[in-house]
């Protein structure tokens, strides 16, 4: 089976105060009977031995025999170090904090070290719902030499950011020519001062993201979607693994592919399983948000998918192997009802989603598959 790997890197206030609630309660959900996961099938990323209250809050809560604990020292390469030295000097001036990205770099030396072909990768702050290894082995024939994620704003001409709350890795040579790409963005920083007027990805990076103030070039592109800071997403928010992607995935269009978010995105083979006719999409956290709520730093609606304004998101129960579960459905005016694999919820309220998405069969209408 395709193992779930979470990636967590506690900080030293995480270490002080412990873990968040959110990603413990996250753990326990993809660790419950729901799934059926044997050890080997969840896997968690983590510093523990930099954090000495990790693995005790994992002991108390029951999890550390319901899943594989791998700690970041043992697997990290040097070439991890290296390129965590190098964005020290260069992306952190200009943007948040680089765990977000070296995580990609956490599990391909995971991968590497485990001799692991193909991986799930979710965050923490996501629910994914019914079989993963249903969910794998249909992502194995749907996108058997691509990356996947899912795309977390979208304009009429590009997809501008890409959250990796569900990523597919088929192959570690796709996950190695990411993280290679990401390398060279970082050093063309670094070399920029004693090439200024030479191309670099840093400097295409920053165009693509219209993050400039020459208005010769700024005319230039003219014609195309505005620049980020006018559609609502600015400095240094700007400088981050979303964005990286999507520039990634501008670069490399055949390389790295999008999660079907709505219905007619929604390859046709996704239709026939599960045993009934639903057809699969994903979120990105527009649906999450209607269930867990909005995170309080953000504004509202944090993201919005306005193609599908009135859909609701509802609970139904299902049976399976002996084991009672809810799966949530999206129900659009006008269009037939879908299943998510997940939610991803912005708001962290993991509990109170997991509480609204819980079902008691025996009370309940019941679906069996």
């Amino acid at each position: 089976m395709v193992p779930l790997v979470y990636v967590y890197v506690a900080t030293p206030f995480d270490c002080s105060n412990g873990i968040a609630r959110y990603i413990i309660d996250t753990l326990l959900f993809a660790s419950s009977r729901i799934h059926k996961y044997e050890p080997n099938d969840l896997i968690l990323i983590s510093n523990f031995d930099e954090c000495n209250t990790t693995m005790p809050t994992l002991k108390k809560e029951g999890l550390l025999s319901r899943l594989q604990h791998i700690d970041i020292n043992q697997v990290e390469s040097k070439r991890t170090k290296n390129f965590i030295e190098q964005s020290k000097r260069t992306i952190i001036p200009v943007g948040p904090a680089i765990a977000t990205i070296t995580r990609f770099f956490y599990l391909e030396d995971m991968m590497t070290a485990m001799s692991l072909s193909s991986i799930l990768h979710s965050e923490l702050d996501n629910l994914m719902f019914g079989s993963i290894a249903e969910q794998t082995s249909i992502l194995r024939i749907l996108y058997p030499n691509q990356l996947a994620a899912v795309p977390l704003l979208s304009s009429n001409i590009s997809t501008i950011m890409i959250t990796s709350a569900a990523m597919w890795i088929p192959q570690r040579g796709l996950l190695n020519h990411l993280t290679t790409f990401f390398e060279s963005v970082v050093s063309s920083f670094e070399s920029d001062s004693n090439r200024a007027n030479q191309k670099s990805m840093w400097k295409d990076y920053l165009k693509w993201m219209h993050l400039t103030n020459d208005s010769e070039s700024t005319n230039t592109r003219s014609n195309h979607s505005p620049p980020l800071h006018l559609r609502g997403i600015r400095p240094p928010g700007t400088v981050n693994e979303l964005t990286l992607l999507a520039f990634y995935r501008h670069t490399y269009p055949k390389l790295l592919t999008l999660f079907p978010t709505d219905y007619a995105s929604i390859p046709s083979f996704v239709h026939i399983t599960m045993n009934d006719t639903l057809p699969m999409a994903w979120d990105a956290g527009y649906w999450g948000q209607l269930v867990g709520g909005t995170h309080r730093r953000m504004r509202k609606p944090a993201i919005t998918q306005t193609d599908t304004p009135t859909c609701k998101v509802r609970r139904q129960c299902i049976v399976k192997d002996g084991s009672c579960f809810a799966a949530p459905l999206l129900h659009c005016p006008n269009q037939p009802i879908q299943r998510l694999w997940n939610l991803h919820i912005l708001s962290k309220n993991i509990h109170g989603s997991v509480m609204q998405m819980k079902c008691i069969c025996s009370k309940e209408v019941k679906h069996e598959i």
